[in-house]
């Protein structure tokens, strides 16, 4: 506990936010010592100046934050700390990752997550994309990452929801403060069936300019991010660029030409984003990471084998057929099917998480 205090005394302190706190935790390696430093070993720190350096001296007492502990303990708010194990391994990868991570629900967060991210005032067609992208990936084991804003956002973690799968909801508030007020509860649900976190301490309020840093937790967290419906000056946008900055895969759906919220992303599709008609397009990339959830996986679907059956694709059924026919290994299978390798691997494990099929080591065969 005495160590979360000095991370959570440091991370609270005015004119200290993400970039200072890491210069200071990259030079001190330990955040006690800096309680302890004087001005002249403050003065060392790269990107510190005499502002931050007062604001930091001026606020060496604990009684606050000890309270504030109590504050989050009370309210059942967790920690994560940037040195903590259980902290978000992608999340970690990022150029800025915030230092303090405050998590109502679970503290887990898978590494296999596709964030999915869009308009406030999406069309019906938009919400129904969202909706449901987020069940078929998280009817997979694929968590969901969103903002928990209006439109795309609220869509997305009612589909992974309804899916039963986990979703992750980003905050650009504290995480005490239900932000947009209808969503509160969605925002419940998702406490309990997956995490609600954010950077910013309890009972801070969402600002503007709180959301575009928001935005970099929501793709950090994820493997890709899928846009559906933004406009040229969309926030969506904003984590795009984030993915990009963070060597992540950004996906854009296809939307109407004449649609002022379809510009942006069909934009992004036309500066080289990859078009999404299917989750197939999403789980051909994400299969080495999907690939280890299996096992772990196949349980859970079986009880839903014969739903899940009707639901396949017509390329899944012609390869269903050629294994059904004897053709059970992946070169057979794309040498009788003419389809690419890509293809053949995302279906085969489309059709595996469905518990259709099982593979051994000569092959695969039907379940």
């Amino acid at each position: 506990m005495e160590r979360k205090c000095f991370w959570l005394w440091l991370s609270r302190i005015p004119n200290i936010g993400t970039k200072r706190f890491l210069s200071i935790y990259e030079y001190f390696q330990n955040i006690e010592e800096v309680y302890y430093a004087n001005k002249e070993e403050l003065s060392m720190v790269p990107n510190l100046n005499k502002v931050a350096i007062d604001s930091i001296l001026n606020h060496k007492n604990l009684k606050d934050t000890l309270e504030y502990a109590k504050k989050l303990e009370k309210q059942k708010v967790d920690t994560l700390l940037l040195e903590d194990e259980e902290y978000p391994k992608l999340l970690k990868q990022i150029y800025d990752p915030p230092p303090v991570l405050y998590c109502k629900g679970s503290t887990v967060i898978d590494e296999v997550a596709i964030s999915i991210v869009g308009s406030r005032k999406a069309s019906y067609y938009g919400l129904k994309m969202a909706e449901k992208l987020a069940f078929e990936l998280a009817s997979m084991g694929i968590t969901i990452v969103s903002g928990m804003a209006r439109g795309i956002d609220t869509y997305a973690h009612k589909g992974a929801l309804q899916a039963k799968g986990k979703t992750v909801a980003v905050l650009g508030c504290g995480v005490d403060v239900i932000y947009p007020v209808e969503n509160k509860e969605l925002m419940q649900e998702i406490e309990l069936k997956g995490s609600v976190i954010s950077e910013y301490p309890l009972s801070i309020l969402p600002k503007p300019n709180f959301f575009p840093a928001r935005n970099r937790i929501i793709s950090g967290l994820s493997l890709g991010t899928i846009i559906i419906e933004a406009g040229e000056k969309s926030g969506s946008l904003i984590t795009a660029e984030f993915a990009l900055e963070q060597g992540r895969e950004v996906y854009a759906i296809p939307g109407n030409i004449d649609t002022t919220t379809s510009k942006g992303t069909n934009n992004l599709i036309k500066e080289g984003a990859k078009v999404v008609t299917k989750v197939e397009d999403i789980i051909e990339d994400i299969f080495p990471y999907l690939h280890s959830k299996i096992d772990l996986l196949s349980n859970r679907t079986q009880d839903h084998s014969a739903k899940q059956y009707e639901q396949v694709t017509e390329e899944e059924k012609i390869i269903l057929m050629k294994i059904k026919n004897g053709f059970n290994t992946i070169d057979d299978i794309i040498r009788e099917c003419g389809y690419p390798t890509s293809t053949v691997n995302a279906c085969l494990t489309m059709l595996e998480l469905k518990g259709i099929i099982i593979k051994y080591i000569d092959g695969y065969y039907l379940k």
